[in-house]
């Protein structure tokens, strides 16, 4: 492990991003899949609920539910930790450009419409962290945020987002 006390910040590129997220979707899809299946059970012996009937498009008031019980996973992991499980396997973490601790609404703004924007083209949003010296999404740049490795991290820049 790295000294706390370095005096650089390493800014955590796409590759290692991008596997941090995938260790997300599987929890997230693991934890969904254990609420899915009693449910599914339900609705086979049940029938179609008011829960189950599509009201937008051919999404259910439960298929909504469950989109934004996966949401949620993200916002107030990122925001009460500044970092998802996945990131912490990977050692990194989201910080706020100006050293201040991330604000709710910040995280709620890059976890949901930053993603969405940067996923709506062919991820383009995403692929415009390769050339980028900081390793900024186009969520990042949007919130004004950061991914860095927490172990390499200032020990002062930590003390202030906590």
């Amino acid at each position: 492990m790295q000294n706390l006390k370095s005096d650089r910040v390493v800014f955590a590129g796409f590759i290692t991003r991008l596997f941090a997220y995938i260790i997300d979707l599987l929890i997230v899809g693991i934890i969904l899949l254990i609420v899915k299946i009693p449910a599914f059970v339900i609705n086979i012996t049940a029938g179609e609920t008011f829960l189950t009937m599509p009201v937008v498009y051919d999404f259910s008031i439960y298929d909504i539910l469950l989109y934004v019980a996966g949401q949620l996973y993200f916002i107030f992991m990122t925001y009460y930790t500044g970092s998802t499980l996945g990131k912490k396997v990977l050692k990194i973490r989201v910080v706020a450009s100006d050293k201040r601790r991330l604000g709710f609404w910040t995280v709620v703004f890059r976890e949901t419409i930053g993603r969405y924007l940067s996923e709506i083209i062919l991820f383009v949003g995403y692929i415009m962290m390769i050339p980028d010296k900081e390793k900024r999404t186009l969520a990042d740049h949007l919130a004004d945020t950061r991914v860095v490795y927490s172990d390499v991290v200032p020990i002062e820049y930590v003390k202030k987002i906590m």
